[in-house]
């Protein structure tokens, strides 16, 4: 079984960011740290998607000894499969959705 790591985040929130954050937990009907990790997944989520992971998995699409095998016969599931996780709800847009 995989051991988790605890981080304990202290933080002070003034002005607009804690009307923000006290809207969400209204909102939402989580808690501040709830409202915290989900936005940090959210953000991940956001930076995550930005980069071009594809743009390194294309240039193996299609030259002999690229290192990746499979690569010209499975570029549609390949491409399918992070197009999909670039889209895939977040826990956040899932409460918003409520």
């Amino acid at each position: 079984m995989k051991e988790e790591s605890i981080v304990r985040v202290n933080g002070r929130f003034e002005g607009e960011a804690e009307r923000q954050v006290e809207y969400l937990v209204k909102s939402l009907g989580v808690s501040v740290s709830e409202v915290l990790r989900l936005s940090v997944d959210s953000y991940y989520r956001q930076v995550r998607g930005s980069t071009p992971a594809l743009r390194s998995f294309a240039k193996h699409v299609g030259h002999y000894a690229s290192g990746t095998r499979g690569t010209s016969a499975n570029y549609k599931d390949e491409v399918g499969d992070a197009m999909h996780a670039n889209h895939t709800h977040t826990k956040f847009e899932n409460l918003l959705a409520r």
